[in-house]
């Protein structure tokens, strides 16, 4: 799968293993985009057929909704309570 990991995600440790179970990475540093809006990486993620992995849940549901996100997008949320 080839996947674009956002500012919030692209951790090392996270797309190391992503890579060694076969999926293709890319993170914001590869492209320029580290720090750049939520907007942005998800039309970053859209235009190079990427499938966009977030932290970031609430932000990119509302561009979701709003029509700036695509079908290929996914996040995941996290509830640090229950660690």
């Amino acid at each position: 799968m080839n996947l674009y990991l956002d500012d919030d995600s692209a951790k090392a440790s996270l797309a190391g293993l992503l890579k060694r179970v076969g999926h293709q990475v890319v993170v914001p540093a590869d492209t320029g985009l580290s720090g750049a809006s939520d907007p942005r990486h998800s039309m970053h993620a859209v235009q190079q057929s990427l499938v966009l992995l977030t932290k970031n849940h609430d932000d990119f549901e509302d561009l979701h909704f709003l029509g700036a996100g695509h079908r290929w997008q996914t996040s995941r949320r996290f509830d640090r309570s229950l660690r």
